[in-house]
């Protein structure tokens, strides 16, 4: 799929205004198109392979199943704008990464080593994603609280691996003598322009609904399987979903500056359908799952076709 999308489209030309502090750097090394779609195919695939990693280690899903690897490379091979190798692509790949001491910190007397694992990892991400610096409360709160409870040695450490890392990153702006350099990611944040679903085409504001609609669906649906599940699968979809829901928030918000959240939406999106159809129990989730199928069929096809 990927491929054929090349084949039409090459590789689209973007920019991205909210890569943090590395990406400039790095970015010239995938100007050349061949070179663009190989590296982003690559982390489409570790993404799928963390994503799978994860569920073998701390068994996420009561079954085996490739879903978890199969889902995110279908997904991220539907439009030709995930052909462009982007920084969200390395973010995401850290927080992944971030979510392995995370859940193994469950029920850990001494998580302070987990913490600080999880909060460099973050940081690492938000050197090449600066809008990665808004999960920050959400990652402590919702995911570290809830796997181990209020420890105040786990979060003085979760606060001292960003704090260590930013001032390694001052500390080289501030010897060239560019501190607005440092500063100057920063100020995207302040602009705030919410999406204005009339400048889209009748097809781009379809396509726009079909996807949250379906991501909002597939929350609800995963909701509704978690009562049943053991507390180690219970605190961390839960997660999911809550990072997800203010990745949706984000992105709405942040339209016009990044679609770091969409691609992270696009990853959260691609474990919840595996999560809920790895565990179908009936023929409506089998009829759910070909639909959704058929849906994103289409939705390649129209791009595929130049629609």
């Amino acid at each position: 799929m990927r491929f054929f999308l090349f084949t039409v489209y090459g590789v689209p030309e973007a920019s991205f205004p909210d890569t943090g502090f590395l990406w400039t750097f790095i970015a010239p090394l995938f100007a050349h198109p061949w070179v663009s779609i190989f590296f982003s195919t690559f982390f489409v695939f570790l993404i799928a392979i963390l994503m799978s990693m994860l569920n073998r280690r701390f068994l996420l899903i009561r079954t085996r199943t490739n879903l978890l690897f199969i889902v995110p490379i279908f997904l991220f091979s539907l439009h030709p704008i995930f052909l462009a190798m982007s920084p969200a692509y390395i973010a995401i790949v850290f927080i992944l990464m971030a979510l392995f001491p995370l859940i193994g910190s469950y029920q850990q007397i001494d998580s302070q080593l987990f913490s600080f694992r999880s909060s460099i990892l973050i940081g690492f991400a938000s050197l090449f994603q600066i809008f990665v610096l808004l999960m920050l409360p959400i990652w402590w709160w919702w995911g570290e609280v809830s796997m181990r409870g209020l420890q105040p040695k786990a979060f003085f450490t979760f606060i001292l691996g960003i704090v260590l890392l930013y001032m390694s990153v001052f500390s080289l702006y501030f010897w060239f003598d560019d501190v607005s350099g440092f500063i100057q990611p920063f100020l995207i944040f302040s602009s705030i322009k919410p999406i204005d679903i009339y400048h889209f085409l009748l097809i781009e504001r379809i396509f726009i609904g079909v996807f949250f609609l379906l991501f909002l669906l597939y929350i609800i649906l995963c909701l509704t399987l978690l009562a049943r599940s053991r507390i180690l699968t219970f605190s961390s979809n839960k997660f999911f979903v809550i990072v997800g829901v203010l990745a949706l928030v984000f992105q709405t918000l942040y339209w016009y500056d990044t679609s770091f959240f969409l691609w992270l939406c696009l990853a959260l999106k691609g474990y919840l359908i595996a999560y809920y159809h790895s565990l179908a129990e009936s023929g409506g989730q089998v009829y759910l799952a070909f639909l959704v199928i058929i849906v994103y069929v289409v939705f390649f096809g129209v791009n595929f076709t130049g629609g």
